[in-house]
């Protein structure tokens, strides 16, 4: 089997070699030595106190044997000195011929190396195939070998975002192991679900996708949820493998808002629970831990117990020094800056400025590569001043890119992009770049040019992928680092008439969603708004300017989404977030001030709107929450309403018979009696009856036509009856008996799954990778970057 050392730093087949010699001679010691003042040699074998094993090691699978050749003999004599008492070893990922081992065997004095002590490439992959288990810990080399790489094309199939493969693929070049990852996949395998949270920057996504990939390796389908969770709900598949990846799910920043629609938390919290039923289901998820402690104070499912057992925090405290120095050296190992400027950093010990910074991160440390490479003609001194200027001051480094590195059109491109959804279609991105241009620059750009902007931003400002979905593939585009995101954010509050007019230009409701979001800060969703003002010039213009905003939002109330949909639904003529669509418009008028009559003629265009889309409302339950609060934001609990009645009638009158048609679940049932509570005063007891006849056919469907989803349906219920209130009076008691007999005698409950995977981590059924660095003589920083400076890879 061709193994791909390719992919390998010096450091990581040296740690390779030790692996293989200490399994081959397994009752024997290994040393590991730093590169340089021991003649070349790099590691030690202590088969016996009388004749040591030096073995050196030559990473030139790519430089090839002629430069492999030069290098043995310019050190044979400082190596036949070294190891005068010992035996030599030469073990290079260049591939030999016979006639090669004989060459590099005559570059000594005969007998100091035999062939037989010449271990090639193909030596290599023969050592492996009779240690597996060295090429499994050797994570890298592992998941770029030939066999892996065979079954991850065919996994690549089961991405339902191709540029979430290609990028996880590229990360395991930089990704360095450390204990993060173990303890990551141990809540994993024991709770089929796992919360990574963070500050920005450490590398939760990274550790995420190395969790994928390695999934999809063993077969499972990756299914990104990129708006709520009811994504992942429509795309189980219980005969299945599956693995659902939510990154950011609280929101990429606080300007997102709270991501998550009432009652998500609820249906996650179910969601992680059905999971740990299942066999073969995870789910993953990301946020910035910030994000998440706010969302504890307003979603209380977050703070469950059942939640916090699967929360993993991934801070720079899981990093130490020698962790920080490997990503470092794996960035700059696998960039393609020149030599000579790589070379500085490792004058007099100089990336240990970078490695102590008191700002370093590991995203950091990839945007200041990527800037090296745009400032190449600029970069004066040492590549380690460059590293520190970024590290002290990243928003400074993005404004000097954005500024002079880029031209109009790509600086277009991005601000535009400012504007839309993560993950958004190209062709609806295109739309609004060329709508921005024409009422901004007066002219839309060529298409040839927009294409060379692109070109020329993918990689570094924005990521270009394509997305497989149901029934066809889709190319989408998003901006690459959510901190530049943050940049765009600032730069167009310094220059609100950008905000203007990508407003005034918008295609797509969610870019006036964001110029909404943009004038107050997004992390309160109540009304009144406890937040600050974000943007206040750009707010005063849309004040000015009365009825831009909610006019923008009605004339685009009925596009379609422009995001593409993690959950491979095709794209629906009509929009699916109706209610979420209603909310927004509803607050952006409360935002700016507009008074009860400005409202009136607002409010009647929703409810016409939710009308006209009433046979699609069903595709997004959550979405129903959003519509129960722009009811309850019109007519506050206290206080006038903020409509003429007539109005907010029709509004109700919409809403209601919204709710009445579509009782599918038990959560449609709550919302409905919450809006009759809120229109006509009723209580609960009105509705038990309905209610009751409800759930007993509910349950006997699941139970005769879907068995294996009883559990799931019975935690719906039950959630619904504890909101309404019926499960205090014992209304419900006999059906819930029931339901409980037939899952007690029919399926595995959640403790009984506890108690199985526990047994299974002990027998040793579910294994764990152990991360260690080789004990080596000297500085281990310093003997890693020492083989920086080497001739071959």
């Amino acid at each position: 089997m061709s193994r791909n050392y390719r992919d390998l730093s010096p450091f990581d087949f040296e740690c390779l070699v030790r692996d293989l010699f200490q399994s081959k001679w397994s009752d024997q010691t290994v040393e590991v030595f730093p590169p340089g003042p021991d003649g070349g040699i790099d590691v030690r074998v202590l088969r016996s106190a009388v004749r040591p094993v030096y073995i050196q090691c030559k990473h030139y699978e790519v430089s090839g044997f002629s430069k492999l050749q030069s290098a043995i003999k310019k050190e044979a004599a400082s190596i036949s000195e070294a190891v005068s008492k010992g035996e030599y070893w030469l073990v290079t990922s260049c591939y030999l011929t016979l006639h090669n081992k004989d060459e590099l065997s005559g570059c000594f004095e005969a007998g100091f190396l035999p062939i037989e002590r010449i271990v090639s490439g193909l030596d290599v992959d023969n050592l492996l195939n009779q240690y597996p288990q060295v090429e499994i810990n050797n994570y890298k080399l592992y998941m770029t070998s030939a066999s892996v790489m065979q079954r991850l094309l065919y996994a690549e199939t089961l991405f339902r975002q191709r540029g979430l493969f290609v990028d996880s693929r590229e990360r395991v070049r930089t990704f360095v192991p450390t204990p993060a990852l173990s303890k990551a996949k141990e809540i994993l395998k024991s709770r089929r679900s796992c919360i990574i949270t963070g500050e920005p920057g450490t590398g939760k996504s990274t550790l995420a996708e190395v969790l994928i990939l390695e999934l999809a390796e063993k077969g499972y389908e990756c299914i990104p949820v990129s708006k709520d969770i009811e994504e992942a709900e429509r795309a189980f598949n219980p005969g299945g493998k599956q693995v659902f990846y939510y990154d950011d799910f609280l929101g990429q920043t606080s300007a997102d808002g709270d991501k998550l629609a009432k009652n998500e938390d609820s249906r996650l919290v179910s969601f992680m629970a059905r999971l740990q039923r299942e066999e073969d289901h995870y789910l993953i998820l990301t946020t910035r831990e910030y994000l998440y402690r706010q969302a504890v104070h307003v979603h209380e499912k977050i703070d469950s117990p059942l939640v916090r057992d699967k929360k993993f925090v991934l801070n720079l405290s899981s990093y130490n020094e020698l962790h920080r120095a490997h990503i470092l050296y794996n960035h700059l190992y696998y960039s393609n800056l020149p030599a000579y400027l790589v070379g500085t950093m490792l004058q007099d010990g100089r990336y240990r400025q970078v490695v102590r910074h008191k700002n370093y991160n590991p995203r950091l440390i990839e945007l200041a590569i990527q800037l090296a490479g745009l400032e190449l003609s600029q970069l004066k001194g040492s590549l380690a001043e460059f590293f520190v200027k970024v590290l002290d001051n990243p928003v400074e480094l993005w404004k000097h890119a954005f500024s002079r590195h880029i031209s109009a059109v790509a600086q277009d491109c991005l601000l535009v992009l400012a504007s839309l959804p993560r993950d958004c279609g190209i062709e609806d991105f295109k739309a609004a770049l060329a709508s921005f241009q024409a009422d901004y620059r007066r002219a839309a750009s060529e298409p040839h040019v927009v294409r060379r902007a692109i070109a020329d931003l993918d990689g570094v400002f924005l990521t270009l992928y394509t997305g497989i979905f149901l029934f066809q593939e889709e190319s989408a585009i998003s901006i690459y680092n959510p901190s530049f995101r943050d940049y765009l954010h600032l730069f167009i509050d310094e220059n609100p008439e950008i905000g203007h007019s990508l407003l005034r230009s918008a295609v797509r409701f969610e870019q006036a969603v964001a110029v909404s979001r943009w004038i107050y800060d997004g992390r309160f969703r109540s009304w009144p708004r406890n937040g600050k003002v974000v943007m206040p010039d750009l707010r005063a213009i849309l004040v000015r300017e009365r009825y831009l905003l909610t006019s923008t939002m009605l004339r685009l109330l009925p596009v379609p989404d422009c995001a593409v949909s993690g959950s491979g639904m095709v794209h629906s003529p009509w929009p699916v977030d109706q209610g979420e669509r209603v909310e927004e418009v509803v607050r952006a008028g409360l935002d700016i001030g507009l008074s009860a009559e400005e409202m009136d003629p607002i409010v009647i265009e929703l409810a016409l709107f939710l009308d006209a889309g009433a046979s699609n409302a069903h595709l997004r339950r959550l979405d129903k929450a959003s519509a129960l609060d722009a009811v309850r934001l019109i007519q506050p609990s206290s206080g006038p309403p903020l409509c003429g009645s007539f109005a907010f009638d029709t509004l109700a009158d919409a809403v209601e018979g919204w709710f009445q048609a579509s009782l599918d679940t038990p959560s449609d049932h709550v919302f409905l009696v919450n809006l009759a509570i809120e229109l006509h005063g009723y209580s609960t007891e009105w509705y038990l009856d309905e209610f009751r006849n409800f759930v007993d056919e509910y349950w006997r469907s699941f139970y005769e036509n879907e068995p294996s989803e009883l559990p799931t349906a019975y935690e719906e219920i039950q959630e619904a009856a504890n909101e309404l209130g019926y499960t205090v009076d014992g209304s419900l008691d006999d059906i819930f008996e029931e339901i409980q007999e037939v899952l007690d005698s029919e399926y595995e409950l959640e403790s009984e799954v506890d108690d199985r995977v526990s047994r299974e981590i002990k027998s040793g059924q579910l294994t764990f990778d152990i991360v260690s660095y080789p004990e080596r003589r000297g500085d281990a920083i310093s003997d890693l970057f020492g083989t920086l400076g080497g001739e071959g890879k």
